[in-house]
């Protein structure tokens, strides 16, 4: 039974959005902030239907599947300098004529989450890794399965929902959630707390959230910013597997030097492992 003082924040999301990639490390400093007294879900919206009838006017992307991920690699560039997530960007070939869709993906988060939620939010981060940091086709069936297999879940279990239309009546019904509520960018994020709600549109700053959940919930919720060592830090690290180091420096409100000098010591001590991730770098447990 759900705590009546817990606040639920949904994004409508889609695993190629590079925007909701950005806001992993929002959403994570906020859960350590919150811990139980936040829920955090995921509504699959579906950004691209068919990348050959998109129109992002803003960012010129759509059209023929190789002109458009010529363009989508301009603008993840362009959004990373911004905000400072790794991205992938030479040799990505997100879309073809074989496969135009980002619904795949969406289809592919409902199937992990008929076997298990956990197991799903990891494949769901490990999709936005794929596609955004290594450069993976991650709308090809081998692909996604290749995906769910690492995270865990069983792959039987998950081409049967994926291939029988279960997964796709959930997405769905994603679907017309987001169409309900009018969504127009991705994400969008719903908070809730107590029956009231404020929808967000686009990317936002931990301290945009903090101040709608202080006012939704009449300062109700007590936040905390973990304080930051070594034994802190590697928690934080092994809860998620893998993070990069912006999230450890929202997650710990420090610069990135501070950020750094903990995870250098770490790896020192042979406890975590630096992989080089685009024009970023991973930080990996080691068990």
């Amino acid at each position: 039974m759900k705590q009546t003082n817990t606040l639920e924040i949904l994004e409508c999301t889609d695993p190629v959005c590079t925007w909701c990639w950005a806001s992993e490390p929002v959403l994570r400093a906020l859960k350590a902030r919150y811990a139980d007294q936040l829920e955090i879900s995921f509504i699959a919206g579906g950004l691209v239907k068919d990348i050959r009838d998109f129109e992002d006017v803003d960012n010129e992307i759509g059209g023929d599947p190789a002109v458009s991920n010529k363009q989508i690699g301009e603008h993840w560039l362009e959004a990373s300098h911004l905000h400072g997530m790794p991205v992938t960007t030479r040799t990505l070939e997100l879309f073809s004529a074989e496969h135009p869709s980002s619904y795949p993906q969406n289809i592919a988060y409902k199937a992990a989450q008929f076997e298990d939620q956990e197991l799903a939010d990891r494949f769901l981060r490990r999709l936005r890794e794929a596609t955004a940091v290594e450069a993976k086709q991650t709308n090809r069936e081998e692909v996604l399965l290749a995906l769910a297999k690492e995270v865990g879940l069983d792959t039987n279990k998950f081409l049967t929902h994926y291939t029988d239309g279960t997964a796709q009546a959930a997405f769905e019904m994603d679907k017309a959630t987001t169409k309900a509520y009018r969504v127009r960018l991705f994400p969008t994020f719903i908070v809730r707390y107590k029956g009231k709600e404020v929808v967000l549109e686009n990317y936002q700053r931990v301290e945009d959230f903090e101040q709608v959940m202080k006012k939704l919930s009449n300062n109700e919720l007590t936040a905390r910013v973990p304080s930051a060592s070594a034994e802190t830090i590697l928690q934080f690290i092994k809860g998620y597997g893998r993070v990069v180091p912006l999230e450890i420096m929202m997650a710990f409100e420090l610069d990135k030097d501070e950020a750094m000098k903990h995870v250098h010591a770490l790896e020192q001590d042979n406890l975590v492992t630096l992989k080089q991730a685009g024009n970023g770098i991973y930080v990996d447990a080691l068990q």
